[in-house]
């Protein structure tokens, strides 16, 4: 009833109520209400209500309410005001998503925002894929972002997760504000984690910890600070590789330090020691220091100093 086609050729409205097709060529509505093809070759409308496909060739909706396709080859499956901006986008549910990436994919969920060419938002709530992050991925959680120039990176799950920019084919498992600004990096879980500047550096667990170093890992605790270059922290707190530090440990403990540019130095617990002597040993204790470069291989097994 009330249907429109104007200005069309070989197009068809099977059913519904007050559907357009306009300027337009080869395309058709089956079914809904107030949906409008404009100015597109190709295009199908199945069912819905407000659906709108225009502008482009060869586009799909197959229903929903208030969703529009742009892009030439888009398609939108179902859904409520959802938009596929540029060529081949797909959306296949969810509420208010936008998609304008080239080749990108949004899931379901609510008010994501996909900018990356082959960029794919899974699922989830308030998610950003920015522009020239290629191949990157987000699949569920909410608030996470992966910011510009950031290719191939992943966040898994979570909430408040950022692989800022430029961090390429960096990964995210899940966690509360999690940050990552390296290269190759992952944080795996947690609360607050960084993984800044370097390449290959990971965190798997933990609360406000920050690896800065190359190939550098903490495992797990509690405001460690890793700059050493494979440099391992395995638990505690307040833990500290220094700068340029090269293959050093730390098992455990708290306030712990292998100081600035020590190589092969360990710490395996305790509670503030320190050694900034090469190939050196602290095994646990309280304040115990090897306080000279010159000390190698010197050993401190337990005690207080």
């Amino acid at each position: 009833i009330d249907h429109v086609i104007y200005n069309t050729r070989r197009s068809f409205i099977n059913n519904g109520l007050n559907n357009t097709i306009q300027t337009s060529a080869y395309s058709s509505i089956s079914n809904g209400q107030r949906n409008r093809i404009f100015h597109s070759t190709g295009s199908t409308i199945l069912n819905g209500q407000g659906n709108s496909a225009q502008t482009n060739d060869f586009i799909f909706i197959g229903d929903g309410i208030n969703n529009i396709s742009e892009g030439e080859h888009s398609s939108i499956l179902n859904g409520i005001s959802n938009t596929a901006k540029t060529i081949h986008d797909t959306i296949i549910n969810g509420k208010q998503n936008y998609n304008t990436g080239n080749y990108s994919f949004i899931g379901n969920g609510l008010n994501n925002y996909n900018n990356s060419k082959f960029g794919i938002i899974l699922n989830g709530t308030n998610h950003y894929n920015r522009y020239s992050s290629f191949y990157s991925t987000i699949l569920n959680g909410s608030n996470n972002g992966i910011r510009a120039y950031s290719t191939g990176s992943t966040i898994l799950n979570g909430k408040s997760n950022i692989i800022s920019y430029s961090a390429r084919y960096s990964v995210i498992g899940t966690g509360l504000n999690l940050n990552i600004t390296g290269n190759y990096a992952i944080i795996l879980n947690g609360v607050r984690n960084s993984v800044s500047t370097a390449k290959f550096g990971t965190i798997v667990n933990g609360i406000d910890n920050k690896s800065y170093g190359y190939y550098a890992s903490t495992l797990n605790g509690v405001k460690q600070l890793n700059f050493g270059v494979f440099g391992v922290i395995l638990n505690g707190s307040g833990n500290t590789g220094s700068t340029n530090t090269k293959y050093s440990i730390i098992g455990n403990g708290v306030n712990n330090i292998i100081t600035f540019n020590t190589k092969f130095g360990n710490i395996f617990n305790g509670t503030n020691n320190y050694t900034i002597s090469d190939y050196s040993i602290v095994g646990s204790g309280k304040y115990n220091v090897i306080r000279s470069a010159s000390s190698k291989f010197s050993n401190i097994l337990n005690g207080s100093a």
